[in-house]
């Protein structure tokens, strides 16, 4: 997926996707959004384009929502979408049998980011995983020994020590850049307007699906 507003990054917990996992998602997305790989020519998807959006739209929607939601988007996906949308309502949602649904490769609980945008928290692990960079820059060693790893973890505890007591004296987290900010606040007004039956479902999940393309 690449960013028009925003970059959207699902937040996936310790048994949520593989690497290799996203990446065949993305993949199909992809095929879908730019027609079928071996050459044949891109598929204008028009509306349905847009409807693809809103399949990752839905984890910023009250997980009680989720499934009723997964089924009015599912309704308007174009044919080209179905494998996609299979794929997605068995990993997430859960399989349609018999009018029951079975449990999901990934439970919505795992993945739903509706609370966290009610909140104005961030909703990836991109500062996870920016530690991660930072850290192994730090050491910049592969297999370091116990003395110099707990040297490090030990500047790293009074750096973050630090990076708390200014956090408490401004009185905010740490500075964020104004664009994302900007998409933030819009992500968070809009969950506030659907907590408080102000906006419909449709309207609501296309609203934030406005917020990042494929």
């Amino acid at each position: 997926m690449a960013a028009r507003h925003c970059r959207f990054t699902t937040v996936y917990s310790a048994r949520g996707p593989s690497s290799a996992r996203r990446r065949a998602s993305s993949a199909r997305v992809a095929s879908v959004v730019r027609g079928a790989p071996g050459g044949g020519s891109p598929s204008p998807m028009g509306e349905g384009e847009k409807q693809i959006r809103c399949l990752p739209a839905l984890a910023l929607l009250h997980p009680d929502d989720v499934p009723d939601g997964y089924e009015a988007v599912a309704a308007e996906l174009p044919d080209a979408a179905a494998e996609l949308a299979a794929y997605f309502e068995r990993q997430y949602i859960g399989a349609n049998v018999g009018g029951r649904r079975r449990p999901p490769q990934f439970a919505v609980p795992e993945w739903n980011q509706f609370y966290r945008t009610l909140g104005g928290h961030g909703r990836t692990n991109n500062g996870v995983e920016g530690w991660h960079n930072r850290f192994n820059n730090a050491v910049n060693c592969a297999h370091p020994n116990v003395y110099k790893l707990l040297r490090h973890l030990s500047q790293e505890e009074d750096h973050w020590r630090s990076e708390v007591i200014k956090i408490h004296i401004r009185g905010a987290e740490r500075h964020r850049r104004p664009r994302w900010q900007v998409i933030s606040d819009r992500l968070q007004a809009l969950a506030e307007r659907r907590r408080n039956g102000e906006v419909a479902m449709a309207d609501y999940l296309r609203a934030v699906a406005h917020n990042f393309t494929l």
